[in-house]
């Protein structure tokens, strides 16, 4: 199985920032569930060229809620709570190969996000930031799949900033969730046990102008 496919859509976001204090702030943000089009593409099934739509894939309704606080004027310390409505996005997959529907059961569990994080300034300008996240694994064990192997639990963040000054910024970062193994006893066919294996590490780096 190969190939690739695209489509169109739309979602909206909203957030608001209220500051309690000098020191204490407190944030909420909406992500709405995306209104993207089938995606179409083509490749090949089983070698044969193959025309194929991915009906109805959306990004879930997210929400979350956070706070910061300035401890001192090097450390500022945040947590955050984000929810992602997966059960009324991921029910199944649907495929359609040269005009042929199939559909794989998915059924996934909403997901509560926690995040904690830090950002240390070592002088004006320069901020080292850690961050550690933790969710449950959304995906039940009876429909895993290899396509989707979105069982990762925790993820550790190490980041730095620079402000350089006359509008410009730098940052970079890395991101690391360890291995997960999960195991669904039926993926190919009862009592014929499939496990998968899922790690990620992801590095960032930015640049900003400010005018």
């Amino acid at each position: 199985f190969t190939g690739e496919a695209s489509g169109n859509g739309w979602a909206f976001k909203l957030g608001a920032h209220y500051k309690v204090s000098d020191t204490f702030s407190v944030g909420a943000t909406y992500h709405s569930k995306t209104d993207i089009s089938d995606l179409e593409g083509s490749g090949t099934f089983n070698f044969m060229p193959a025309n194929f739509k991915v009906i109805d894939f959306q990004w879930p309704e997210t929400y979350g809620v956070g706070v910061a606080w300035q401890a001192s004027p090097s450390w500022m310390l945040a947590a955050d709570i984000k929810h992602l409505g997966w059960k009324n996005s991921m029910k199944d997959f649907r495929l359609a190969v040269n005009g042929m529907e199939m559909a794989l059961p998915q059924n996934w569990k909403n997901q509560t996000v926690y995040m904690l994080g830090a950002q240390y300034m070592v002088k004006p300008g320069l901020a080292l930031r850690f961050g550690i996240n933790y969710a449950d694994n959304p995906v039940p064990d009876e429909t895993l799949n290899p396509l989707f192997p979105a069982t990762v639990k925790s993820h550790y963040t190490f980041g730095v900033g620079w402000n350089i000054g006359g509008g410009h910024s730098m940052a970079g970062s890395i991101a690391i969730a360890p291995k997960v193994t999960a195991t669904n006893p039926n993926m190919f066919g009862p009592g014929m046990a499939g496990t998968v294996t899922h790690s990620q590490t992801t590095l960032r780096v930015n640049y900003n102008y400010a005018f």
